[in-house]
């Protein structure tokens, strides 16, 4: 037992000494480490610089990632690349990468069969050409995390009637307002899609902002 209990402490004590280490040297290249203190970091130097540089090839500058230092948590072969090999499959150019990931960084941790799957095949089940959602991805990034099935049941069970545009641009305060407002006019037209830009209602009355 008090092997054990050795091992453990000795295990605790290297992995403290490697985040010093760790987060020393992100320090000397302006890295901001407030955030990373509860952070899983590698144990090297060489496997941190490596990320780094990776999300530096992509377009993100050290102002980017100090923006969203939680990247540097995740890993080149297990996390970046499987997404990033997806987001391009689903159409959104490697030559605008790195603005999406600016817009969207934590997609980089996403799991792509959980969490991003599903919402690329729920948004073909309502009507958008597979060619369509590379675009629409590239100018509303958060359509690959919102929560869009209990959103679209929740318009279901109201019998609100609303636009695709409105429903993927809203923001989760003018859903809510939707929601609980019965007075908002419902919109007309068919389920055309106009990416960016604020949607209006018949009479210029404005629901929706991105």
């Amino acid at each position: 037992m008090p092997s054990v209990t050795w091992g453990v402490i000795q295990g605790r004590k290297e992995k403290l000494v490697s985040g010093v280490i760790i987060c020393d040297y992100l320090k000397t290249i302006d890295i901001l480490t407030d955030e990373l203190e509860e952070l899983e970091l590698p144990s090297t130097i060489e496997v941190m610089r490596e990320r780094v540089e990776f999300l530096q090839k992509l377009g993100l500058t050290i102002d980017d990632i100090n923006e969203f230092p939680l990247t540097l948590g995740y890993s080149v072969r297990k996390n970046m690349i499987p997404v990033l090999g997806y987001l391009e499959k689903i159409g959104i150019p490697r030559t605008t990468m790195g603005e999406f990931l600016k817009n969207y960084p934590q997609c980089l941790h996403a799991t792509v069969v959980v969490e991003l799957v599903p919402v690329v095949k729920f948004l073909r089940g309502l009507n958008i050409e597979k060619q369509d959602i590379g675009e629409i991805a590239s100018r509303v990034p958060r359509v690959l995390y919102l929560q869009l099935k209990p959103r679209y049941r929740r318009l279901q069970s109201g019998g609100i009637r609303c636009s695709l545009a409105w429903f993927l641009n809203c923001s989760d305060m003018r859903f809510e307002e939707r929601l609980k407002g019965e007075y908002i006019e419902a919109e007309s037209g068919g389920s055309t899609f106009i990416m960016g830009g604020k949607l209006e209602l018949p009479g210029s009355e404005i629901i929706s902002g991105v």
